[in-house]
């Protein structure tokens, strides 16, 4: 198969210092020029559907070193339309973010700087994001009304070095999707009515929600056990899904990662298959009670995994907004890099859009509480009322991807926006303030002092996180990972204790450790009658065996 279109723009780039230092580039700079030569594969089933690009290396080079906060990339779509698409920086997440590293040894902390670079389309026609990091895109664009996808092109399980732009409702292969919320909303947290929006308040919210996430030990692995990866990949996602609520309700509201932890050992989660209302519960009730997390700054919290075996792509409650006890929700089945051949990041972004949009007030599509009733008919009606589902492109609270072919486009409808979302996070978000001003500079935050064990050496303001290592080697530990009793005769004796804390204990009168007790308790009970014995000793029990003997001495 050939691809026919030409990029004609040269890289050329013109750049310009702010006075933060921080470059602008405002000439057009062609990262991406189209591949001229046939290509073993493309994510569509029809070819002109995809447009395939090589990237200029020289301009990607630059990109990374300067950072520009502002560029301008010429950009073929799929029919051969050349546009000049306008890029703007911004961060998903607050200046002073921290991840936490939840380990077998209890929780690890740090302050974290992201890596991705993170631009919002900034055209009047066309929107969206695009994240590169490490030699890699993801892109989630939305033009003339059609969804796009830009990312690395795999054939065959294996990155060729090409990158492709395509249409998401021509996919060779369609993610699907469904929700646990109708049961869940119903039996803990009653849904606000969808009438007529309710009169917003004489100051309209207009600020940012500050989102903490979880990672689970399964997406960590996934990872290969690569924490900033796994940090990274959930900022990417959350910059997309924060452009959509940025550019679809005008700004209303923005989402900013407060808190990020990530389970490097087994999450209480782990246990629940198939029982996603029990899981979400069950999530929702870690982050109150454990009080390593229950109180990290946030909002709203959010688990993020690539597990596929939680029963549903996602589940949320429904109009929670600053709830401090139901604002949670997770998204499930999620994909792992910006490199595939399928519609993974749009997929990620529609998941985790669609359960934050039950959290904000939202309702699915298909429910027949609407003014005039279900607004699509993709999926079997919600409520007492009746459709006849039929393919369409939808729209982020639908199921339209469910049914053979259909698709959905990463906005919102306007009736769930001003009958759910806008009117909820108007009556409701009084806990959300406004979010970190997105700094033009460059220049980073990281411990900037060699002799510690967490320098960094791009990194350029410190942060006042430098720290060394703790007697048992670990990088800003506490030394309790190897502490413990150090006494080869003790019962509680650890080989890899080599900081006594004193909490060794010993058998009494130098016994053994583990021994054997027989203790025995008679006595005549008349009828209702009962008997007991406490034993007391040092240590603890490893078994117990019990054995009854019974005579009757009443005829």
């Amino acid at each position: 198969m050939l691809v026919l279109f030409m990029a004609l723009t040269l890289p050329l780039i013109g750049m310009a210092q702010s006075s933060t230092g921080c470059a602008s580039w405002y000439d057009a700079a062609a990262i991406f020029q189209v591949h001229q030569q046939e290509v073993p594969c493309l994510p569509t089933q029809q070819s002109a559907t995809s447009v395939v690009f090589e990237a200029d290396s020289t301009v990607w080079s630059a990109l990374e070193d300067e950072r520009p906060v502002y560029w301008e990339v010429p950009l073929t779509f799929p029919g051969g339309a050349h546009k000049k698409v306008i890029l703007h920086g911004f961060q998903a997440y607050r200046s002073d973010l921290e991840i936490g590293h939840m380990t077998k040894d209890g929780l690890r902390t740090e302050r974290y700087a992201p890596r991705l670079l993170s631009y919002r389309i900034a055209n009047d026609d066309i929107h969206g994001t695009v994240v590169f990091l490490d030699g890699q895109v993801a892109g989630a664009i939305r033009y003339q009304g059609v969804q796009y996808e830009l990312g690395g092109l795999e054939c065959n399980g294996r990155a060729t070095g090409l990158f492709v732009l395509y249409a998401t409702a021509d996919a060779l292969i369609k993610p699907t999707f469904e929700c646990g919320l109708e049961t869940l909303a119903e039996q803990v947290h009653t849904p606000q009515p969808m009438g007529l929006p309710s009169q917003p308040s004489s100051n309209s919210v207009a600020e940012c929600v500050e989102i903490a996430l979880d990672i689970d030990h399964f997406t960590y692995n996934q990872f290969g056990g690569d924490c900033n990866a796994s940090v990274e990949w959930a900022l990417a996602l959350l910059s997309g899904v924060s452009e959509i609520y940025q550019t679809e309700l005008d700004d209303l509201i923005s989402l900013a990662a407060s808190y990020i932890n990530v389970w490097e050992t087994t999450d209480p989660y782990a246990a629940y298959t198939g029982n996603a209302g029990a899981m979400l519960d069950a999530f929702r009730l870690e982050w109150l009670q454990n009080p390593d997390l229950a109180d990290r700054p946030r909002d709203l919290v959010h688990l993020l995994t690539r597990r596929s075996d939680t029963g549903t792509g996602g589940i949320a409650y429904l109009g929670v907004n600053c709830s401090a006890s139901y604002a949670a929700g997770f998204s499930s089945y999620l994909s792992p890099s910006m490199v595939y051949n399928l519609n993974n990041y749009s997929w990620n972004l529609n998941v985790v859009a669609h359960e934050f949009g039950h959290n904000f007030g939202s309702n699915h599509t298909h429910w027949c509480g609407w003014p005039g009733g279900p607004i699509d008919d993709c999926y079997a009606a919600e409520g007492n009322c009746t459709n006849n589902p039929t393919p369409q492109v939808g729209t982020i609270m639908s199921y339209c991807h469910a049914v053979a072919g259909g698709s959905v486009n990463l906005q919102f409808h306007p009736t769930v926006e001003n009958f759910g979302l806008i009117p909820n996070i108007n009556g409701q978000g009084s806990c959300y303030t406004t979010c970190d001003e997105f700094s033009t500079s460059c220049d980073y935050y990281g411990c900037t002092y060699a002799w510690a064990c967490n320098y960094d050496p791009e990194a350029v303001l410190n942060d006042g996180s430098c720290t060394t290592e703790d007697a048992c080697g670990e990088c800003g530990g506490d030394g309790s990972s190897c502490s413990g009793c150090t006494d080869p005769i003790a019962c509680n004796y650890n080989e890899n204790n080599i900081v006594d804390d004193g909490s060794c204990f010993y058998s009494p009168n130098g016994g053994a450790c583990n021994c054997e007790a027989i203790m025995s308790l008679a006595d005549t009970l008349a009828p209702g009658e009962m008997a007991s014995m406490a034993v007391s000793g040092f240590g603890y029990v490893a078994a117990v065996t019990v054995f009854l003997e019974f005579e009757n001495l009443y005829d």
